[in-house]
């Protein structure tokens, strides 16, 4: 979150220069790169849901540390907002973890 990859509209080198420059090793960056072409590739597969929930629970309040149980309660709030159940916004972040981990292995 405190890379601003959900509300930048940098171009790809940009933000590679900007993980090249923050990261203290290869490994950590390839990990941040992936977090960045795994919300293009929402963004341009069309799964606006996924993308919301992944951006509610992962990248609010970008800055702060996470308390416990920090997500959780993120994921149950959204749930209730936006009239789901828990199981379905688990199952979305599970959509996009797999989509993620396609990407990072990929790399």
């Amino acid at each position: 979150a405190r890379y601003g990859f959900d509300r930048r509209q940098l171009c790809g080198f940009d933000m590679i220069d900007c993980i090249r420059g923050s990261t203290a090793t290869t490994a950590e960056a390839r990990e941040m790169l992936a977090v960045y072409d795994t919300l293009r590739l929402l963004t341009y597969m069309g799964k606006r849901e996924e993308l919301r929930v992944v951006r509610e629970v992962y990248f609010a309040r970008q800055g702060r540390r996470l308390r416990r149980n920090d997500i959780s309660l993120r994921i149950r709030r959204f749930a209730a907002e936006n009239y789901f159940d828990d199981r379905t916004v688990y199952r979305r972040l599970a959509q996009v973890k797999k989509l993620f981990l396609s990407i990072v292995t990929g790399l």
